[in-house]
């Protein structure tokens, strides 16, 4: 049931459209800051008091294809770009963000979506990026024990079955290991196929083939009952899906129709026992559905300035929106917990 009490706008900015937008503790350490993709320049803003204010920028002199934040067992967060032929990162070296390295180049691989995990249990997390220029998955881990000495090692490399477009990573069942989600088109149609690490190499799990509709977006959380995250999918047809997943993949919830199309979706665990998952359109509309107790019907909508290219969830209340047009805003979300 549509339940909100306030939604406004704590931060706003324009910048060079199409908005990528991820957050993380880079140069702060308790509040999130803001990473932002605009172009070939790397924003963040950190915050301060109620509001944000721009504390470091880079310039690639590359487009960014992708964005990805995190990587914590160093305490502190890492900015992963993804750009034509490589991976480059980011992080605060003496309170300036610094590059720390980049990938082999591998010429027109167009490095479109990437994702943090930890695949093999042994507490750190591994980088899987795609290539839908070559139709690669990388998988690469990290060696060193501070910032500085962070290196890349290639895991490994596989051909996919079609072009990539999303990757995302869930833990379907606890006692099982974690599978990697990719979203790919083959003759016009959207699939996914999901891996998994063994002692062997990585194994194929539970797919789905040829789609009814366009997959625009990939996510995962813990979204309905049963213990372990769920797959949510951003559809052409206007319609976010939450599919569940063992030895194959079932449909769990399907949301009523958010509009002509969903062209976003993000969710994360917000709290011990709480996650949010947000969906956005190009009419500029953001939905809010809070786990447990998740239904069809968003808990919360607001219309954002522009067509929403990327989302981000900062915390249970507060939500970051990138839209086509190049605009970057920071909602509050006042809900009734």
């Amino acid at each position: 049931m549509l339940t909100i009490t306030l939604a406004r706008i704590i931060y706003q900015v324009t910048l060079e459209g199409p908005l990528q937008v991820e957050s993380g503790n880079i140069l702060t350490s308790e509040q999130r800051d803001l990473v932002v993709a605009s172009g070939s320049n790397i924003h963040v803003y950190s915050p301060v008091n109620e509001t944000y204010q721009k504390t470091a920028v880079v310039n690639l002199e590359q487009p960014i294809l992708s964005l990805e934040v995190g990587f914590s067992p160093l305490g502190q967060n890492i900015i992963f770009v993804g750009t034509e032929d490589r991976i480059v990162a980011f992080a605060n070296v003496s309170g300036v963000l610094t590059r720390l390295w980049q990938t082999d180049p591998e010429p027109g691989s167009k490095i479109v979506g990437m994702t943090l995990t930890d695949l093999d249990g042994d507490g750190r997390e591994e980088l899987a990026a795609i290539g839908s220029g070559n139709d690669t998955l990388y998988v690469y881990f990290f060696t060193g024990e501070d910032i500085i000495a962070l290196r890349p090692q290639l895991l490994s490399i596989r051909q996919l079955p079609g072009t990539p477009r999303y990757i995302s990573a869930f833990s379907p069942e606890p006692s099982r290991p974690k599978l990697l989600a990719i979203a790919y088109e083959l003759n016009n149609a959207s699939s996914i196929v999901t891996y998994f690490l063994t002692e062997t190499g990585f194994d194929e799990g539970p797919g789905l083939v040829n789609l009814p509709y366009a997959i625009l977006g990939l996510t995962a959380a813990n979204l309905l009952p049963d213990p372990g995250d769920e797959l949510v999918t951003a559809g052409n047809d206007g319609f976010v899906r939450i599919y569940s997943a063992n030895d194959q993949f079932n449909l769990g919830i399907v949301t009523n129709n958010l509009g002509t199309v969903v062209s976003a979706v993000e969710a994360q665990l917000v709290t011990e026992d709480m996650s949010l998952l947000i969906a956005g359109t190009p009419g500029s509309y953001v939905f809010g559905f809070y786990s447990p107790g998740i239904t069809k019907e968003p808990n919360w909508v607001f219309r954002a300035a522009g067509p929403i290219n990327d989302l981000g969830i900062i915390n249970q209340g507060r939500v970051m929106v990138g839209t086509v047009n190049g605009l970057l805003q920071v909602w509050e979300v006042k809900y009734p917990f």
